[in-house]
């Protein structure tokens, strides 16, 4: 009998046709049988040594579902924004889960929601960017992009807004008025995951991770290329041995770049002139987050890390959430939080991640990754349920 992929893989993975004018699910080319399909861990007995307290729960219809997308919260000056593929943009207040406002796109929304600039941005199922008004979501202006988008939009402090599609093309457009100012391409392989990491940014150098392994800076007012590192080399005699996605986005800190991907490496790199200072062999594809002292990321396998950010070297490394599908990690203080499949939230301490709270979010399970304002944690399921949460010991 054919081994059936691992879940996330037949979920995750993408054929790009030779013109790169659509995409369609690997999954449709491999078995289906659910023999040897790996379980998720069962949850482990410990004593809870922090209470969680719900302080909103509310549904805007952010739903994403049955597709492989991932649309993430954003967020600006205490708003929350979230979307879900089937057009619908909603304007939460984060102190009380108010809605705001809500409006329905005509298009399936498959990238962000972003917010900077006044604006707040998301792209579409038929290769769009759009903008709308913060205030009320009034829409400004959209830009057609090169290929469908599955990477949410960054807005930068500068005013450019940059995006990158699936077919590895990098655009740069002006926040006020949506006109394209720059753009640069990277070829994708034949093999992708379905996600994809957002640019980043800090000063004139935007980061960027794409499919084929590399990371690139490139200059943000121009577009010229600063810098690539190989951070991931395809390798293998297969496709699937090959892929080498980075689907992680990237973190700028204190002149560094944090950046992880698929079957390949956790690296810090400079962000002048792409030198590598250390990296440590990691196959991730959700993504990573830091303080002070450490890097936390998610592994493919479910097992979440915690590496000093000077060195790399491991501080320590939860396992028992083996296949459980997660979420990148969130950093509450001395805790950090990931959400997994099943629609559980599970908080580890920072100092050696033993397990401090669990809590059940619904049965749809958490696929966006989890963000930390004013020391609240905020989580948007998959059935659209934006919920707001507060750990004390």
């Amino acid at each position: 009998m054919t081994r059936r992929l691992p879940y996330f893989k037949c979920l995750c993975l993408l054929v790009l046709g030779l013109v790169l004018s659509g995409c369609t699910t690997i999954s449709n080319f491999f078995s289906m049988s659910k023999d040897n399909t790996q379980k998720p861990s069962p949850l482990v007995a410990f004593q809870p040594t922090a209470s969680v307290h719900t302080l909103w729960s509310t549904n805007p219809s952010g739903k994403s579902g049955k597709y492989y997308i991932k649309l993430n919260i954003g967020h600006a000056n205490g708003i929350l924004y979230v979307a879900g593929y089937s057009g619908t943009v909603s304007a939460v207040a984060s102190q009380n889960g108010r809605v705001l406002w809500t409006v329905k796109s005509k298009v399936p929304i498959t990238a962000g929601p972003s917010a900077g600039n006044g604006l707040v941005f998301f792209g579409s199922s038929d290769g769009r960017l759009v903008a709308l008004n913060q205030s009320n979501g009034q829409q400004q202006w959209s830009a057609k992009l090169t290929n469908q988008i599955l990477a949410a939009p960054y807005a930068s402090r500068q005013g450019i807004v940059l995006t990158k599609t699936i077919d590895g093309v990098v655009t740069a457009f002006a926040a006020k008025t949506g006109k394209t100012l720059w753009s640069y391409e990277s070829p994708a392989p034949g093999l992708i995951l379905r996600g994809a990491s957002s640019p980043t940014s800090s000063g004139n150098v935007a980061v960027v991770g794409f499919a084929n392994g590399k990371v690139a800076a490139l200059q943000l007012h121009g577009g010229q290329l600063l810098w690539q590192h190989p951070l991931t080399t395809p390798v293998g005699s297969t496709p699937l041995q090959q892929l080498a996605d980075i689907d992680a986005n990237p973190v700028i800190a204190g002149g560094d770049i944090y950046v992880t991907g698929y079957q390949g490496y956790l690296a810090a790199l400079g962000i002048n002139h792409g030198q590598e200072f250390w990296k440590h062999k990691m196959s991730s594809y959700t993504g990573l987050v830091l303080d002070n002292s450490k890097i936390y990321v998610s592994d493919a396998k479910g097992h979440v890390w915690a590496l000093g950010r000077q060195t790399g070297s491991v501080a320590w490394r939860q396992k028992k959430l083996e296949a459980r599908i997660l979420s990148a990690p969130a950093v509450m203080g001395r805790y950090v939080a990931v959400g997994d499949a099943e629609g559980y939230l599970h908080w580890m301490a920072t100092n050696d991640g033993h397990f401090v709270a669990r809590i059940k979010v619904n049965d749809s399970g958490i696929r966006s990754n989890p963000l930390v304002m004013n020391n609240t944690l905020y989580v948007l399921s998959l059935d659209g349920e934006l919920s707001a949460y507060r750990v004390a010991r």
